[in-house]
């Protein structure tokens, strides 16, 4: 009898201690599926013995103050409150009743999974609102992120899944700008006016100067002759024009009115945008990579997050954009051929060749019977060009090396399923232009022997010299690298220079648009865009 009441009463104690601890309330609540939890959630708690995560003995712990501090700031990293549950966690936050502790448990842990999801990997899957993207970001694991709460401080957890690049970081920091500008009430709009060149006097450039001292383009000095276009305006509006990817002129034109007066909040989603392409890519780029700006026409060659080398580039046109992947470079060719595409080759060659009997043989593309190494080499004469379509095209176009080749004298190859490479080009004319959309898809370097010695780990005269000795001796050649280079093709409309200076750029292949046209069809208002 004494020892049934004993066994009683540790069931009764067991059952008191848990009542008191509140598991009972978490469990309940976790197996009922309130709140929406995910199964990575669910396991956890399961694992835990529905222990609470953020609450001991009735009482907050730290990580669940600091969480909360980090929710309420989200906009600082280009996040949304709102989408971290804050008004229901707010609502609950105080409440002793052991119900509402387990849901606010609940309500800590979905926010917390979704916050460092977001600040990790982006607020939205790259696939589902870029088609054009095929970069995969560093995948977190959840499991191990709840699990460290239990031993540490949720700033050390989250300081390790925040991008750590430099890019990243700076456009971070001008999005809090823009943002403090955005809640000052924005800038001034440049109404239509003059043309307003060196030494113009009209009332419109101290609306300007004080547009331009907004963003920092010009710093605040001596307004004596506020009205006067002296040189220090013009300084500042060839910064301006810099950063926008406009004609550097320091003249006030109708381009240049229409940049100023893109509203602030437009610029603000902007950044927002490319921030969350940040955090598409890998959290680890490489010690030595190529990074290619696509919206920007340049290469950049970078270590250790720094840029050594960089270069002018073209593009895809707008029609035949160039995608957004990831890949190595392994090699290179010296005099190289141009296995032509079938869809080049059916859009825009033969076309030519049927209106100019000759063009084929000036450019010295040759026509071969199939993809083989030993296929025979056909008559142009005797191929039925006219009947070549998508679903019939048994023939492999080439062009020979030589001054002629589309792909210059140098191309650089990296695996990828898109047929994308960088190389040379004999039209060398293209890069003075401001906006270079003219490839393909393949993206043309200015500097093909310098890129050519950096990547052979010797960026050096003597290197680029003994390059172009090979090219001069005209003959076919590939040399692999000792160490494959990781390279980036990226699309971006705003981000900072070198300079630390915010540059935007026209959406010139409408994925912004889309982007922001998808959200919409989501529901996502323009204001959490």
């Amino acid at each position: 009898m004494f020892r049934r009441f004993v066994i009683l009463l540790v069931l009764l104690n067991a059952t008191i201690t848990l009542a008191s601890d509140g598991s009972v309330y978490l469990e309940q609540q976790v197996l009922n599926g309130t709140g929406d939890l995910s199964s990575v959630v669910t396991d956890y708690y399961k694992s835990t013995g529905y222990v609470y995560l953020w609450s001991k003995e009735n009482t907050l712990l730290p990580n669940a103050y600091g969480l909360y501090a980090l929710l309420q700031a989200a906009e600082s990293k280009g996040l949304h409150p709102d989408d971290y549950l804050l008004h229901d966690i707010q609502m609950r936050w105080n409440d002793t009743d052991q119900s509402a502790r387990a849901e606010l448990d609940i309500l800590l842990t979905r926010a917390y999974e979704k916050y460092v999801k977001h600040l990790g990997n982006g607020r939205w899957k790259a696939r589902e609102v870029d088609e054009d993207w095929h970069i995969h970001p560093t995948e977190h694991d959840i499991r191990g992120l709840l699990s460290e709460l239990v031993s540490n401080p949720i700033e050390t957890i989250i300081s390790k899944l925040e991008p750590m690049h430099s890019g990243y970081q700076a456009l971070i920091r001008q999005l809090n700008l823009y943002t403090a500008i955005a809640v000052q009430g924005g800038w001034p709009v440049i109404a239509d006016g003059p043309v307003l060149r060196k030494n113009i006097r009209h009332p419109q450039v101290q609306v300007i100067r004080k547009r331009l001292r907004i963003t920092k383009d010009l710093v605040l000095g001596p307004l004596d002759d506020a009205d006067r276009v002296d040189t220090a305006f013009m300084d500042a509006v060839m910064n301006f024009q810099a950063r926008h990817g406009l004609a550097i002129d320091g003249i006030v034109g109708v381009q240049t009115r229409a940049a100023m007066n893109v509203p602030v909040e437009q610029r603000v989603r902007r950044i927002k945008v490319n921030i969350d392409r940040w955090r598409w890519l890998p959290h680890k780029l490489g010690e030595r990579y190529l990074l290619i700006n696509l919206t920007g026409f340049e290469l950049y060659a970078e270590e250790q997050g720094k840029a050594v080398l960089s270069m002018p580039i073209i593009i895809g046109k707008r029609y035949r954009a160039t995608p957004s992947f990831s890949s190595y470079i392994s090699h290179l060719e010296i005099n190289p051929y141009w296995t032509i595409p079938k869809s080049i080759a059916l859009k825009d060659l033969i076309p030519v060749q049927l209106r100019d009997k000759d063009y084929f043989h000036r450019k010295k593309i040759r026509v071969f019977n199939g993809w083989k190494k030993d296929a025979e080499e056909l008559d142009i004469d005797t191929i039925p060009l006219r009947k070549l379509n998508d679903n019939y095209f048994p023939y492999r176009f080439r062009q020979d090396a030589g001054p002629e080749n589309s792909l210059g004298r140098i191309k650089f190859m990296f695996p990828n399923p898109y047929d994308i490479y960088l190389h040379d080009t004999p039209n060398r004319y293209l890069f003075d232009r401001r906006i270079r959309t003219f490839s393909s898809g393949c993206i043309r370097v200015a500097d093909p022997l310098r890129l050519s010695a950096y990547l052979l780990n010797a960026p050096t005269q003597q290197k680029e010299e003994e390059v172009l000795q090979l090219i001069y001796r005209g003959e076919h050649r590939g040399m692999s690298l000792v160490r494959a280079v990781p390279i980036y093709l990226l699309y971006w409309t705003a981000w900072t220079d070198r300079d630390g200076k915010l540059n935007f750029r026209d959406d010139i292949y409408g994925r912004d648009e889309k982007m922001l046209n998808h959200l919409k069809k989501m529901g996502v208002k323009p204001d959490k865009m």
